[in-house]
């Protein structure tokens, strides 16, 4: 990274460590929503004290519902494998979506079809797999970009790549959602796909931390950008 660039990511990290710690609603509003515990609470109140919590997904360990960081340089390198783990992942952390027959293929975005001698980077992989008899397919993003150590390997659109997830557990009649956490590592660096989060919350936690102060919009997208909106499960 150029000092430029490097620069403007200290100064953005910078900013969202001091918004962070700065939201005096952030833990009042996740004790409201049943999310944290007393002692969890007086924890996490002396982290952002200290200045320890630098990226909204440092606080989802705190919280009593499921999460679960997801790191790129954590996982293979090839396409193939790195799908295959990124999914059995996602599956544990929702032991009610126990999926088989996990298979996918790679498409050209329908939009650059056809494409002779031109195709672009990004490619669209065709996800299925299998819930109690039924099945799923799913179409999501995974773009081409080159790691820290400069590796050439594709990585999936994080905003939207778990959605078959989420309709597996909407036809299951589950209470629960996944979402995405934006880490504030890879929004600075430059780097969008390098780290994020899962979070899983009800559509009723989620609208509770959203009002009246956007906690969960802040969670989610950042403690400076708060343009996002709440899903509309």
């Amino acid at each position: 990274m150029d000092r430029p660039r490097l620069l403007w990511a200290l100064a953005g990290l910078g900013q969202e460590a001091q918004a962070i710690a700065a939201d005096s609603t952030l833990v009042p509003a996740l004790r409201r929503a049943g999310l944290l515990l007393p002692a969890r609470a007086s924890a996490l109140e002396q982290a952002l004290a200290a200045g320890q919590v630098l990226d909204p997904v440092q606080v989802l360990p705190y919280l009593t519902s499921r999460s679960q960081l997801f790191a790129r340089p954590t996982y293979p390198v090839a396409l193939g494998p790195y799908l295959r783990r990124l999914y059995a992942d996602v599956a544990r952390l929702l032991p009610e979506v126990a999926y088989t027959d996990f298979h996918y293929r790679v498409e050209v975005p329908p939009d650059f079809r056809p494409c002779r001698g031109g195709c672009p980077d990004n490619r669209d992989p065709i996800v299925r797999f299998r819930v109690q008899g039924k099945r799923y397919a799913h179409r999501c993003s995974v773009w081409l970009e080159e790691s820290p150590d400069g590796r050439r390997q594709y990585s999936v659109d994080q905003d939207a790549f778990y959605a078959i997830f989420n309709q597996v557990l909407a036809d299951q009649a589950s209470p629960y959602r996944v979402v995405n956490v934006v880490s504030s590592v890879s929004k600075y660096t430059l780097l969008p796909t390098s780290q994020f989060a899962l979070w899983v919350v009800t559509p009723a936690q989620a609208r509770a931390l959203d009002a009246p102060h956007k906690t969960f919009t802040r969670l989610c997208q950042g403690f400076v950008d708060t343009t996002y909106a709440v899903p509309k499960w």
